[in-house]
């Protein structure tokens, strides 16, 4: 009885710190950000937004806010531009500050951030779908990748993958003739050799 309420008690606090901190870091985040409805920890903007009339949702806070705001879909921001005077503004006149993406939970944690380059000199993430569970990982990747599911098992298959890799890399290595290349793992190293 009284380890169970140990535990209960060791669950609030840690309950009550991740909520102190995460409202901490979104007032910090805020202050950076264009005006927009204050977001609940965790969950964001999600109650405020309707999916069904979701135009009607944005324009509703577009006339509180103004055509440049701030809502967040999860823990995640997002700024929102409302016609083109805005759009002309963040693209043309802005467009250094504008430039590039956000972070992307789920293929920054599966492929550890690499992917191909982009014509900015950034990464491009490769596999981007849509689904319910890329869209659940992506709003809750910070809490999702402690959790039991199949994305562990694609990260499983991706380790697997990544081994394979580098042991036929390094397997090369030891065997490499630069006059006699054997496949594009060979014809990679010589020209890194170069």
């Amino acid at each position: 009885m009284l380890a169970s309420g140990t535990l209960l008690v060791a669950a609030l606090t840690c309950l009550s710190v991740m909520i102190i901190m995460s409202v901490w870091r979104q007032r910090r985040m805020l202050e950076k950000m264009p005006p927009g409805p204050t977001p609940l920890p965790f969950i964001g903007n999600l109650l405020e937004l309707d999916t069904e009339k979701f135009r009607d949702s944005l324009l509703k806070i577009r006339e509180q806010y103004g055509p440049v705001f701030t809502i967040h879909v999860g823990p995640r921001p997002a700024v929102v531009l409302w016609g083109y005077d805005a759009v002309k503004e963040a693209l043309i006149d802005q467009a250094e500050e504008f430039s590039g993406r956000g972070q992307q939970g789920f293929f920054d944690w599966f492929f550890k951030g690499y992917g191909e380059d982009d014509s900015r000199g950034g990464r491009i993430r490769p596999g981007r779908c849509v689904s319910a569970g890329s869209m659940l990982f992506e709003m809750f990747h910070s809490v999702m990748k402690h959790l039991p599911g199949s994305h562990h098992q694609a990260y499983k298959e991706m380790q697997g993958l990544e081994d394979f890799v580098a042991r036929k890399v390094e397997q090369n290595q030891r065997t490499l003739d630069p006059n006699s290349p054997r496949d594009f793992i060979d014809s990679f190293l010589i020209r890194m050799q170069q």
